[in-house]
């Protein structure tokens, strides 16, 4: 009977310990303190509805800035494969292969043949393009098949079909906008 005294006593012992173990947790976790958080329903959904507002607008950010990225893309594509291009800040250099068009873009364009052979085109009214190193004249307007100057400030004003077709391959300074095609 002895043997089973002490296993009574360290059963009871072992219940007390338990029962001070959960006394001291509940003391130390207070309800709504950080241990034992105490929330409403009405509080959780708020939370909730400002973070879905701020997915929503962060979704709408990201679907205009996809948007964009896509437009820039087609036209560093366009430029990449010889599409339409500009230099509107100052002159850049650029090479035509033989055969290629140049045509003028929205606002005109200025050129200037640097090498290589190279005739005008006329726009759709007969107008050719001005050579203003040569003078203010009409007289001096390269018409359709006209061979171009080297080293000779040309201008084309506007978009009405007026360009260079590369006789051979070329190198042209060039500033404003403009169209490249085979």
């Amino acid at each position: 009977m002895k043997k089973s005294g002490k296993f009574y006593f360290i059963a009871i012992i072992a219940i007390l310990v338990c029962f001070v173990f959960q006394a001291a947790q509940a003391a130390t976790s207070e309800p709504g303190s950080e241990g034992d958080p105490l929330v409403s329903k009405g509080y959780v959904d708020q939370q909730l509805n400002i973070l879905l507002e701020k997915m929503r607008t962060i979704q709408f950010q990201n679907n205009e800035l996809t948007t964009k990225v896509a437009a820039l893309q087609t036209s560093l594509d366009e430029i990449a494969a010889g599409g339409a291009g500009s230099s509107a800040q100052g002159y850049t250099v650029i090479e035509i292969t033989a055969g290629q068009l140049l045509l003028a873009g929205e606002g005109g364009v200025e050129i200037i043949l640097r090498s290589g052979q190279a005739v005008a085109i006329s726009g759709i009214n007969g107008d050719g393009i001005a050579d203003i190193t040569a003078g203010k004249s009409t007289a001096y307007d390269l018409k359709s098949g006209d061979a171009l100057p080297q080293n000779h400030l040309l201008l084309l004003p506007r978009n009405d079909g007026r360009g260079i077709q590369a006789s051979t391959n070329i190198f042209i300074m060039i500033r404003g906008e403009y169209t490249i095609n085979e």
